[in-house]
């Protein structure tokens, strides 16, 4: 059943996850389109007043560049906390999907840049994210990519006085979150943060690896073994391995993202965008040409923004080619013309 929300109306589903489901609608009074994230668990009242809090804070982020922003935090009338957020074009999930399961790394670089730097000037405000994962990686409708949903789901949970699976994605999560030992008794809450930085890196690096290949890199909890399974795997320290084309330069650095061990994982979100900016160029996989969409209509055409890029070089050497075909057919021309004289 539709929840209602104070000040929004025509509420429609567009997604559902383990611990919530977003819904589209309109804001008032100011008449302009959002995303509602609805969470699962009921509040009282003092939980409502913590996550109105807490989710206050973390709205405050909304100045950071490539950051989702928070319009307002509300409590469904069925006692559920959500959060009101600008209604976005499309997530990295849906884009990858509607270009076949994978991503060219020509095109996966730039997200990666936008994402680890908006994660750094989180961290550097003292928050951090705790579920980065495609579903929560988002393009505008002018094709830039941001993240969204710093922590709100752990919000949730806190405020109820649980913590469960269902306030991180374990695909994504990285192995001290997955056995505990983020949270383990002797972790104080400087060393807590500063894990917590560290696994944003790992979970954007598996972010990226799964836009590459189309899978999260150790699996998921649906693969045979569910979460413990999941949990062997990443504590095997077994190396990653790739199948589509990409830069060593990417892939090392997307390895290092992943490394077991936090503090071997790139020093922080700053370090890992500046390596990923300097990924030379990676020519594309071969593809079914696609028809150039129009910036705005990107999620529509399935390529998704950041496409137009690995597009424009391709006709750029188009264009080159046909120019020395001219040539070619010109020179050629002359010498028989002089042959003939």
């Amino acid at each position: 059943m539709t929840p209602r929300v104070e000040g929004i109306d025509d509420l429609v589903e567009i997604g559902r996850g383990g611990a919530s489901v977003v819904y589209a609608g309109t804001q008032q009074p100011f008449g302009r389109p959002v995303a509602v994230k609805v969470f699962g668990v009921a509040l009282g009242d003092d939980g409502r007043r913590r996550f109105e809090r807490e989710a206050a804070v973390i709205g405050a982020l909304g100045d950071c560049r490539g950051i989702v922003a928070v319009h307002a935090s509300a409590v469904a009338d069925d006692g559920r906390p959500c959060t009101v957020m600008p209604l976005m074009a499309a997530s990295l999930a849906s884009t990858v999907a509607a270009a076949g399961g994978r991503l060219d790394a020509v095109d996966v670089v730039p997200i990666g840049v936008a994402v680890a730097e908006a994660l750094a000037r989180a961290h550097d405000r003292g928050v951090t994210h705790r579920d980065v994962k495609p579903e929560n990686i988002l393009a505008s409708d002018d094709g830039d990519w941001m993240i969204s949903d710093f922590d709100i789901a752990g919000l949730a949970d806190r405020s109820a006085s649980t913590r469960t699976l269902g306030s991180f994605t374990p695909g994504h999560a990285p192995p001290e979150r997955l056995d505990g030992t983020d949270r383990s008794p002797g972790v104080d809450e400087s060393t807590a943060f500063d894990l917590a930085r560290a696994g944003d890196i790992w979970s954007l690096g598996s972010t990226l690896y799964a836009a590459l290949e189309g899978r999260p890199p150790f699996g998921s909890a649906d693969d045979p073994g569910g979460v413990a399974g999941l949990v062997d795997r990443v504590r095997s320290g077994a190396p990653i391995s790739f199948h589509s084309p990409a830069p060593d330069a990417l892939r090392a650095a997307i390895e290092r993202a992943l490394h077991r061990d936090p503090s071997q994982r790139w020093p922080d979100a700053r370090s890992f965008a500046e390596v990923l900016r300097s990924v030379p160029d990676a020519p594309a996989a071969p593809a079914t040409p696609a028809t150039p969409a129009r910036r705005d209509g990107a999620a529509a055409s399935g390529l998704g923004p950041g496409r137009g890029r690995g597009l424009g070089v391709g006709l750029g050497r188009g264009v080159v080619v046909v120019a020395v075909a001219c040539v070619v057919v010109v020179v050629l021309a002359a010498a028989f013309w002089i042959a003939l004289t």
